[in-house]
């Protein structure tokens, strides 16, 4: 029954997009397109049963999993076709096949119409040894992540964010904050290695069928700023809000207020709402406004950073800081830790208990915990950085030459790897980015 209702819901609401995705072909107005990307996001909003929504919403059970994602692909097509980016609309089966798709529909990665269509109308080619070998190799580094490494970060995260629920009076203070920075840091390594492992399992099915989908991730804990951490992370999400959402609210702020005086607080206000949306898009209780509030604040103060910084030092100065390693490394474990605290929204899941830890805590253990995880992960990097090197000057000659063997034998491994942590663990893998 659940089933059903749920495939109803999704059916109609894949229905009510098209119609608007045929009326953007004919028309090509501004008030057309903010009327059906509204009315689409309302339908969404309503179905997802938000927080201020939960006491209106249809009075039966369903699943929304999956709808965010046929959101993101519906509004593009209707504001690509409507501003002349798309020549033609997608006949249904093409619209059904790119919002629908087995191997994006849980939790992408966003592929743009364009992409998805050359590769779907384009004539299909006998895939090659190599290509087999790439595609394997990856899905099978994917099961290594998220059933070995997320696994393990998943079981630490369980059993110390449970004993963070115990009353304060119980357990001494240092205890408490040890318990809540490795909490922090195994969710953030849990969230990671489970998210970035399923990309690599679905990139490598798509490369199975000849397929290539976009990369998701690109090394996100190495960069150097928070807006940069946002290139690197869910790469085709945040490419999605700065198309469709960042982009056209600084034109539109910019062509009312022309005059340059206003171009930073334009700047500021484009990355507050922006992130603010995309925060509160992971989730539909109040915990996910402060969780956007949280991911807007790390954004504008990074850019105010990038802006004041260089009227101090110079454009010169400026850049001759950059360049310095350890500079980096503490903008790296800055990036790292902050956006791990924003994260405590993704697991605490109502505000009563977040306001509980936050007491527990206090401005100090704050504080604390955001300077101990920079500290940890400044380390962490710097061995990172050597480990890489290493690889890189002593091993990747000797691994081009067996590449096949090497690729055969890693793949088996992760096999018997992965069988070994889930009876360990006495679980199979779950894919936690679903939720979102």
């Amino acid at each position: 029954m659940l089933d059903s209702i749920s495939a109803g819901l999704l059916t109609l609401f894949l229905g009510i997009g098209y119609i608007f995705i045929m009326g953007a072909s004919t028309f090509s107005s501004q008030t057309y397109i903010t009327t059906a990307v509204c009315a689409m996001v309302v339908i969404f909003v309503y179905l997802k049963k938000f927080f201020f929504l939960t006491l209106i919403g249809l009075p039966f059970l369903y699943s929304t999993v999956g709808l965010s994602y046929i959101l993101f692909r519906i509004i593009g097509l209707i504001v690509d076709l409507s501003n002349g980016d798309i020549e033609r609309r997608p006949d249904f089966t093409a619209y059904i096949v790119y919002t629908c798709g087995f191997t994006t529909f849980l939790s992408g990665p966003v592929q743009s119409w364009l992409s998805f269509r050359d590769q779907y109308e384009k004539q299909p080619v006998p895939i090659t040894e190599p290509e087999v070998l790439q595609s394997v190799s990856r899905i099978a580094t994917g099961y290594f992540k998220l059933a070995v490494i997320g696994a393990i970060c998943e079981y630490v995260f369980s059993n110390l964010s449970v004993q963070l629920g115990a009353p304060s009076g119980i357990q001494p203070r240092v205890t408490i904050l040890f318990q809540y920075i490795m909490s922090v840091a195994t969710y953030t390594g849990y969230l990671y290695y489970n998210f970035s492992g399923y990309m690599d399992i679905v990139i490598g099915i798509g490369g199975l069928l000849q397929f290539k989908l976009p990369e998701n991730f690109n090394e996100p804990f190495s960069s150097t700023s928070f807006l940069e951490f946002w290139q690197r992370w869910h790469m085709t999400m945040s490419q999605w809000f700065k198309t469709y959402l960042f982009t056209p609210f600084m034109m539109m702020m910019m062509n009312r207020f022309p005059q340059k005086r206003y171009s930073t607080a334009i700047g500021l206000g484009a990355f507050f709402i922006t992130f603010l949306v995309m925060g509160i898009w992971h989730g539909s209780t109040m915990v996910f406004v402060i969780y956007g509030t949280l991911m807007a604040f790390g954004a504008c103060t990074n850019k105010l950073w990038q802006t004041m910084i260089p009227r101090y030092l110079g454009k010169v100065g400026y850049k001759n800081l950059q360049k310095k390693p350890a500079y980096n490394q503490i903008c790296r474990g800055l990036t790292f830790a902050f956006f791990s605290l924003a994260l405590t929204c993704l697991w605490i899941s109502d505000i009563p208990r977040l306001f509980n830890l936050a007491g527990l805590l206090g401005v100090t253990g704050f504080g604390l915990s955001l300077g101990v995880l920079t500290l940890c992960f400044v380390v962490f990097s710097c061995l990172w950085d050597l480990r890489r090197f290493l690889n890189l000057n002593l091993l990747s000659a000797l691994y081009a030459k067996i590449y096949p063997f090497a690729t055969i034998t890693k793949c088996a491994a992760t096999v018997l790897l992965v069988l070994f942590v889930a009876a360990v663990l006495n679980k199979s893998p779950e894919f936690v980015y679903k939720a979102f």
